[in-house]
């Protein structure tokens, strides 16, 4: 660096500025299409979210068939039983989607 004089110094100095803000520009685009609608992790949040909302519904079906099973301990008429057992074959179905 000692041998250089004041006019390579300068353009060695706007060189490295120039290879440092497109370095930068190249991370921040990067980093833009990473996050943008339709990108990489907008996908994997979306996916998380519908998974949870999977999960949500199988619990309220979990609940349902607890409350039906309950139900169908004190239930004595078969065609109430029959309307419950119909009930819970449509869960199975929902569930097994």
């Amino acid at each position: 660096m000692a041998g250089l004089n004041i006019k390579q110094k300068f353009f060695l100095l706007v060189g490295l500025m120039g290879i440092g803000s497109l370095s930068l520009l190249v991370i921040a685009m990067t980093e833009i299409n990473k996050v943008r609608v339709g990108g990489p992790l907008y996908n994997k949040l979306q996916a998380h979210a519908q998974r949870n909302q999977k999960l949500l519904l199988l619990r309220a079906d979990l609940s349902e068939v607890r409350a039906m099973s309950t139900d169908a301990q004190y239930l004595a008429d078969p065609d109430q039983l029959q309307d419950l057992h119909r009930k819970a074959a449509e869960l199975s179905e929902y569930v097994n989607e």
